[in-house]
């Protein structure tokens, strides 16, 4: 991936394993293209690989920001704008990090 990052296949929030998956042609529940799903039930989230390296891992931060919000039980991971707002935030940390 560009940045010299890739997904990982997994990671722990809060003593919540949650799987990371890339999946080519990600849809949603009715069937439109998404590029990232979190399935709490499952502690998953899913990223499309059809799109960008810089985009599935903006995505990856997005679905992040629900698993955590989730994962403590606080209604705001059904606020998309905040859920992106804050993702891509963290998104571009990660990009930015200097040591």
């Amino acid at each position: 991936m560009g940045c010299g990052m890739s997904l990982p296949t997994g990671f722990t929030i809060f003593g919540n394993d949650i799987t990371v998956k890339g999946v080519r042609n990600l849809t949603d529940h009715d069937g439109t293209g998404c590029e990232g799903l979190f399935h709490p039930d499952k502690n998953l989230i899913e990223i499309n690989t059809v799109y960008c390296e810089d985009s599935q891992m903006a995505s990856l931060w997005h679905e992040i920001m629900h698993a955590i919000l989730d994962c403590h039980g606080i209604s705001l991971s059904k606020d998309e704008t905040f859920v992106e707002a804050i993702g891509q935030s963290m998104w571009q940390v990660t990009k930015t990090w200097e040591e």
